[in-house]
């Protein structure tokens, strides 16, 4: 007959003693010993069938004897906890209080070493390996005499002065801060010759280059009219026009030989034609015509 286990009721094979499965232990059981019926005996006592009854109870009525009593189920082990692991941050601290306990412990043990040391060595002995420890020696304190009157025997003679040499201190020389010397003024150069004044002429210059209206912009309608006839004015032209004659008469410069109807205007030269022309045209275009 198949015998399964109590606590996971997994099938154990024959005479286990401990399930292959959760490990709990099989307990055996005593085989239940069956139970005979009741023998018969009333055939050989000498009682009625009445008493019989009454002394005993039909089978029927007896009470089913009671079962043995389940043996308990052994007590499952209790699994077994894990030690607790110290903690990362305990063991950090634990390390360093250990170092500092031995820093601690190696500093006492050379402060101790060397105050024995030293209280053993004389003042001035050198230690091993070092330089001499030096030490401060006493000073001699100066302890100023008491002035007292001398008490002078009456025919000791009296002692001649000393004579004491006065130094007197040397002054530094006084440091005097070097004037700097003035800079030497470079050699003047000379100013360009001063060119000699133009003489009175309203375009001093219309005999050798070609003017430009430009050159024009800056004269009056009557001004215009005396720098074209000052280009005739300077080959000695005479004028009939008394403003025009008078302004030139004033001029000293001028120098009147030629009358105008003798006058060539074949002596002008190219920028002397070409400014006269373009006076001309200049007095036409914003004036229309001469002044005189």
């Amino acid at each position: 007959m198949p015998v399964n286990c109590t606590q996971c009721g997994a099938t154990l094979e024959k005479n286990a003693r401990f399930c292959t499965n959760c490990g709990a232990v099989v307990s055996v059981r005593p085989p239940r010993a069956e139970k005979k019926p009741d023998m018969d005996l009333s055939e050989y006592f000498d009682e009625s069938p009445a008493r019989r009854r009454e002394a005993a109870p039909p089978l029927a009525r007896r009470s089913a004897p009671a079962a043995a009593p389940r043996a308990a189920a052994p007590a499952r082990r209790p699994a077994r906890e894990p030690e607790a692991k110290p903690r990362k941050s305990d063991r950090g601290l634990n390390i360093a209080l250990l170092i500092c306990g031995m820093l601690a412990i190696a500093a006492i043990t050379f402060l101790l070493i060397f105050l024995l040391t030293d209280s053993s060595r004389d003042p001035g002995q050198t230690p091993q390996g070092g330089a001499a420890i030096a030490t401060a020696s006493p000073q001699p304190v100066l302890v100023p005499p008491v002035a007292t009157d001398p008490v002078t025997p009456p025919n000791a003679e009296s002692p001649s002065p000393v004579p004491v040499a006065i130094i007197t201190p040397t002054p530094l020389p006084t440091l005097t801060p070097a004037t700097p010397a003035p800079p030497t003024p470079a050699p003047a150069t000379p100013a360009p010759p001063t060119p000699a004044p133009a003489p009175d002429y309203l375009l001093p210059d219309s005999d050798s280059r070609y003017l430009t209206e430009a050159d024009l912009a800056g004269l009056t309608h009557e001004q215009l009219c005396f720098a074209r006839n000052e280009i005739f004015a300077r080959h000695g032209r005479i004028f009939k026009t008394p403003e025009i004659a008078a302004y030139f008469n004033s001029k000293p410069w001028y120098k009147g030989t030629i009358a105008p109807d003798k006058f060539d205007e074949h002596v002008l030269n190219k920028y002397e034609s070409a400014n006269v022309g373009l006076i001309r045209d200049y007095e036409k275009k914003y004036y229309g015509g001469s002044y005189y």
